[in-house]
């Protein structure tokens, strides 16, 4: 792969607002990794095996989040780049613990919208996984989080890849 620099960027309009509208979660076992392509950055054909399906989270604002970062060792030449997914989820019931005990369980692919209506995939390749350290519970205060916190991470060779509406919509429930 030739690493050769192709283009600049001018600086945009403050146009962009931060933050995650919602998520959409699915197995990563369920990803037909036989019509999985992605070009230029963008997944052009993603499917599903075996009935399985992505399932919608809708967020509150300004509560989660979705992070790429680059790690690796220059020394060795290894690099990688950390994906995250941090989503908040209101109220501390029986339905949530049990879907959230089912999430711990194996990775996951996670479809992130953010507050720009952009989709990006997550985990497309290796999966997310739920971290430990997780916290669910009734809060403290009248305006405390009554909810859980859960963190996804997992390692991919690129950034986030871009997906249409048009593909999302032909993998949710």
């Amino acid at each position: 792969m030739a690493c050769v620099l192709s283009t600049g960027f001018a600086l945009d309009c403050r146009t962009s607002i931060g933050g995650v509208d919602q998520v959409w979660i699915g197995e990563l076992d369920g990803l037909n990794t036989t019509t999985f392509a992605v070009a230029s950055g963008a997944v052009t054909v993603m499917a599903m095996t075996g009935g399985k399906k992505f399932y919608n989270y809708k967020l509150r604002k300004n509560t989660s989040e979705a992070k790429a970062d680059t790690a690796g060792d220059v020394a060795n030449g290894a690099g990688y780049t950390a994906q995250s997914v941090q989503i908040q989820l209101d109220k501390f019931d029986v339905a949530k613990r049990n879907e959230i005990r089912i999430l711990g369980q194996k990775p996951v692919i996670i479809i992130v919208k953010d507050k720009n209506g952009l989709l990006s995939v997550y985990g497309a390749y290796n999966g997310l996984d739920l971290q430990p350290g997780g916290t669910g519970g009734t809060g403290k205060e009248a305006n405390s989080l009554n909810g859980f916190n859960l963190t996804f991470m997992g390692e991919e060779t690129d950034y986030p890849y871009g997906i249409s509406q048009s593909i999302v919509d032909t993998l949710v429930v």
